[in-house]
Order: structure tokens, then C-alpha cells, then sequence
């Protein structure tokens, strides 16, 4: 008799007291929830987790550095300042020089000509609050690429929702070169920049994209692609007003129009400025070509080379011609269904763009970070968790494979 009464009472008195506990524990859980975290603090957290990785590895790398003269180890602020870091610090420091750079032979030598000014202003700026030039370009990254992550969320988010747009975020930080997000070079600042152009262009906030495009000229090669984007968007806004019944008034016109000239002006202004520097019309056209064997600047010509000798002479033309095809199909395919006109044009024409300039095929992996929309195609692919994992995952261990590649190299640059 007593068990069947204390039965109930018992289990109805543990009820009591567990309810609130598990009430609280699921409070925390929903509270602590990653995913109700706003959008810009998401990306700001899978920037975290990359550069947690990133960092790690290549603080393990410098190992492979061997040792100075004096049998010191190397640092890793020291290996993070090599390659093109050195560079952006001569134009910090020095400037740039009277003229072309000639050496012995009478040729156009290596000179701070073909590196835009922008990035290293910025870094010398922060470098006269204290820290030295290694620890202010690493800040001025970092800051950059946190920009950016919250940047690109909030663009890729405005056209294919905020899960797609996580994961292209997440694509882009653990992209197998993103590691130079926090190095002393230029792509973090560039990326910053170009992001915060399309949410401009997206929000017609015409008038605030024309500073933008104007330090885009003077901080990456990027402006010849993006002027074409802004000319295609430009173009489908007037011919969408032509469209409408009642005509917009000619000075709605004004911002995209504005917009669009200071895209032109960004395409030539580095070039431009170097003409002014050196008194050569294609001065930078000639410094550009010095990093090339031979010293020219041929358009298409080193990716067949390239891929003959990776490939096969006969091989390689036609899985370039076939990997470029079918690049342009997807774009066409999903492009502007998933990602947008303007992300769409920019991946084409930025394409093209590289297909035309590029030479330096050990830096191609960090010349596709700003290809970062193809992540939102991608994510389109598949909506399984596992499938998006599984790419970041492996973007992960090809950017550990390429870090080791690039440190153990005498000769490769990232």
C-alpha cells in the first residue's frame, strides 16, 4: 500500500524538481546556440576557426625555414614578411623609385613599381602607433579579411539566403591559400574592397561606391574586371528604367553614372601613374614583365605552356580549353539563378581577366581567392551538411599541403 501511494508521489516530486533543471540546461543550449548568433558574429567566428587552423600549421612550418647565419631560428613574423612582403615594405619605406629600374644588362629590372600603394600606406600608418612592420601589416590583414568575411556574408546572403552565404564565408577562409588573408600582401584589403563595391552596387548606394572604386585602383589589379561588372550593371539598370512607364528622372541616373566612370578611372589609374612616375607608357606593363621568363607580357600564352608541361603537349591545350568551357557553362548554367548578375559577371570576367595577365603559377591558388561567389555556386550544389563540410574540410588539408609546399620551397612564392 505504501509503495502504490509513494510511487506517483515520488516520480510527480522528481518531475518537479528536474523540470526547472532541464529547463535551464535547455536555456543555455539556446542561449549558447552558434546559429542565433547575428550573421556578421558567424562569420567573424569561422574566420576565427580558420586562423586558428592557419596559424597553427604555420607556426609548425617555420621549422622547415632552417636557421639565419647566426644559427638563430627564423620567426614566423620573419617568414611571414618573405615574398611580397618585402616589397610593400620598400614602398613603405623607400617609396618608389625615379624611372624604371635598369640593371647591368640594360633590361627592366624587378622594382616597388608593380606593387599598388595602397596596402603598404595603410600598414605604415598603423606601424607609426608602435608596433613594428611585421605586426602592423599582420594587423591590417587580419582587419581587412575580418571586413570581408562580414562583407561577403552580407552580399552572397542578399541573393542566395544566409546559410549559403555561411558557407561560402566558410569556403573562402578555409581555401587552401587563405592563409595570405593574414600575411603581409594585399589580397585581404582587396577582398574587403570588392565586397563592400557589390553591396554597394546591391543597395544602389551609387555615390559611396565611387570612393571604393577609386582605392580599388590603387590597391590591386583588380579594376579592369570589376569596371566590367559595373558597366553590365549600369546597363541593365538603364535599360530596366527605359522599361518602365514612367521614366525615372535623369538625375537618378546621376550615382550609377558616376559609379561607372570612377570604375574606368580605377582601370587605368595605377598604369596611368606609373606612366606619370617613370615617364614610360607602359612602364608597368615592362616592370610586370620582369617577373617572367621571357621578360613579355604575352596574353594567354603562359597558361599553355603551362599546360603542356603539366599536362602533355597535346593533353594539356585541351583540358585548359575544356576546364574554361566548362567554367563559363556553370556560370551560365546557375550563375545569376544562385549568385546574382553582378557576382556572376564578376567570376567571368575576372576569369577572363587572369586567362589574360596571369604568369606567377604558384601564386595562382591566392589570385582565385576573389572568385569567393564560385563558393555560393558550390554550396548550391548539394544542401547536405555533410557535402558542405567535407569541402571545407578539404580545402583545410590542401591549404596545410600548400603551406608545406610553399616553406619547404627555395623557389616557390605564395
Amino acid at each position: 500500500m505504501t509503495s502504490t501511494v509513494a510511487g506517483p508521489a515520488t516520480v510527480a516530486g522528481s518531475a518537479t524538481v528536474a523540470g526547472p533543471a532541464l529547463d535551464r540546461g535547455a536555456r543555455q543550449r539556446h542561449r549558447f546556440d552558434p546559429r542565433r548568433l547575428p550573421g556578421w558574429a558567424q562569420a567573424l567566428a569561422v574566420l576565427a576557426a580558420s586562423r586558428l587552423l592557419y596559424t597553427y600549421v604555420a607556426l609548425r612550418c617555420v621549422d622547415f625555414a632552417g636557421f639565419h647565419r647566426d644559427g638563430t631560428h627564423w620567426t614566423y613574423l620573419q617568414i611571414a614578411n618573405n615574398w611580397d612582403g618585402t616589397w610593400y615594405r620598400r614602398v613603405a619605406v623607400e617609396g618608389y623609385p625615379h624611372g624604371l629600374v635598369i640593371d647591368s644588362t640594360g633590361a627592366v629590372a624587378n622594382s616597388t613599381w608593380a606593387f599598388y600603394p595602397l596596402y603598404p600606406g595603410l600598414v605604415r600608418l598603423v606601424e607609426g602607433l608602435g608596433p613594428g612592420w611585421e605586426a602592423a601589416a599582420t594587423v591590417v590583414s587580419l582587419a581587412c579579411a575580418a571586413g570581408a568575411a562580414v562583407l561577403v556574408r552580407s552580399v552572397t546572403a542578399q541573393v542566395a539566403g544566409p546559410r549559403a552565404a555561411l558557407w561560402t564565408v566558410a569556403f573562402l577562409c578555409f581555401f587552401p591559400s587563405a592563409l595570405v588573408l593574414q600575411l603581409p600582401y594585399s589580397e585581404a584589403l582587396a577582398l574587403l574592397l570588392l565586397a563592400a563595391v557589390f553591396r554597394c552596387l546591391q543597395r544602389g548606394r551609387y555615390l559611396v561606391a565611387v570612393p571604393l572604386l577609386l582605392l580599388v585602383g590603387v590597391a590591386r589589379p583588380i579594376a579592369v574586371p570589376l569596371a566590367a561588372v559595373v558597366t553590365v550593371h549600369v546597363g541593365a539598370r538603364v535599360l530596366a528604367a527605359r522599361g518602365t512607364p514612367r521614366r525615372p528622372a535623369a538625375r537618378s541616373l546621376v550615382g550609377p553614372v558616376l559609379a561607372w566612370l570612377a570604375s574606368g578611372v580605377a582601370a587605368v589609374a595605377w598604369p596611368a601613374i606609373v606612366w606619370w612616375g617613370t615617364g614610360v607608357p607602359d612602364g608597368y606593363t615592362r616592370t610586370m614583365a620582369t617577373w617572367r621568363t621571357p621578360r613579355e607580357v604575352v596574353p594567354v600564352q603562359p597558361w599553355v605552356v603551362a599546360s603542356k608541361f603539366y599536362l602533355g603537349e597535346h593533353v594539356g591545350p585541351v583540358l585548359l580549353v575544356a576546364g574554361t568551357a566548362g567554367l563559363l557553362w556553370w556560370l551560365v548554367r546557375s550563375g545569376r539563378r544562385v549568385a546574382g548578375l553582378d557576382l556572376t559577371v564578376w567570376c567571368g570576367a575576372y576569369a577572363v581577366y587572369l586567362l589574360a595577365v596571369l604568369d606567377s603559377f604558384s601564386s595562382l591558388p591566392r589570385y582565385l581567392l576573389p572568385l569567393f561567389p564560385l563558393g555560393t555556386l558550390l554550396a548550391a550544389v548539394s544542401g547536405s551538411r555533410a557535402f558542405r563540410v567535407t569541402v571545407t574540410v578539404a580545402f583545410g588539408v590542401l591549404g596545410i599541403v600548400w603551406m608545406l609546399a610553399i616553406w619547404r620551397s627555395r623557389s616557390w612564392a605564395p
